[in-house]
């Protein structure tokens, strides 16, 4: 194959990343089934409270079975928090639910707003365009402070901004 070819998107998922996914999503259907058999009705998915935690799973499965990397820890950090707007969706579904979203306002006003906030707050951590190869995988790395950013396709790196 030659070197110079890259994948349109950039994005080149393994048969590991694959089987990560598999493996989260089986764990998360293991611990609805219970509560969704048949004789219970799928209102019951608005009770069970561990569904917003199923992405701190994945991205614990992402920590322990992904090879290493810097991409390895940004995306497991990025999915774990996607948790907090997970968690404002299903407190907004329970109430909705629940009828009781006029005696829960001040709550589900708090809980919004922190979603909000965690998904403001994720922004700079989304990728942008490499300036080398022009794809959109240059992964901002460690702490804001020390502004490293690594290209997940070229490997181009840079520190700073």
């Amino acid at each position: 194959m030659d070197p110079s070819w890259r994948y349109k998107h950039g994005f080149r998922p393994t048969l590991r990343h694959l089987m990560i996914l598999v493996l989260g999503v089986a764990i998360m259907l293991s611990m609805v089934a219970p509560v969704t058999g048949s004789r219970t009705s799928t209102a019951n998915w608005l009770l069970i409270p561990w569904l917003p935690l199923t992405l701190i799973l994945l991205s614990l499965l992402i920590l322990v079975f992904d090879r290493r990397g810097p991409a390895k820890f940004w995306l497991a950090g990025l999915i774990a928090t996607l948790s907090m707007p997970a968690f404002v969706v299903w407190v907004d579904g329970l109430a909705w639910w629940l009828d009781a979203w006029r005696a829960w306002a001040v709550l589900l006003v708090v809980c919004n707003a922190l979603g909000l906030v965690a998904l403001v707050r994720l922004a700079p951590w989304l990728p942008r365009r490499c300036p080398e190869c022009g794809l959109r995988s240059l992964l901002p790395l460690g702490r804001r402070t020390t502004g490293l950013r690594w290209c997940a396709s070229c490997g181009y790196s840079r520190r700073g901004g």
